[in-house]
């Protein structure tokens, strides 16, 4: 969808679906961007599985408005305020958001690749379960 200007309104809601690397939505503004207030990010995954980190750019900004974000304004998940770079969790997938990314001024989010995580938990667990004690305490 491509508008001239967008304002989001505090106490609207915004749903984004990210299937995969070539479905997903996307807004494409060539004027200012602007948020009244906080606004709740609904993110839909639908049944997608990501296998690498994929960086989404949902909100396309034409390369000459920033877009501002503060306490009171910009993007919110079950009453969490999402700052620059928060990590944020769709079910069990984080979700990184960044209202600087893209160009500089793109909002995107971001699923970083699930086997990091899970890699850095099993081998934690490796470490804790397979311990065993010296031969001399047997």
């Amino acid at each position: 969808l491509e508008m001239q200007s967008l304002v989001l309104r505090g106490g609207s809601a915004l749903e984004v679906e990210l299937f995969g690397a070539e479905d997903f939505d996307q807004l494409r503004v060539t004027g200012l961007v602007t948020f009244d207030g906080l606004v709740e990010l609904q993110v839909d995954l639908g049944h997608a599985t990501f296998g690498s980190s994929l960086e989404f750019p949902f909100l396309l900004n034409d390369g000459t408005d920033a877009i501002a974000i503060s306490a009171g304004q910009g993007f919110v998940v079950v009453g969490n305020v999402l700052e620059q770079d928060e990590v944020f969790f769709v079910g069990n997938q984080p979700v990184r958001i960044s209202y600087t990314g893209g160009d500089g001024n793109d909002i995107t989010l971001t699923v970083p690749e699930p086997a990091v995580g899970a890699t850095l938990f099993v081998g934690i667990a490796g470490l804790i379960v397979g311990r065993r004690r010296p031969i001399w305490d047997r």
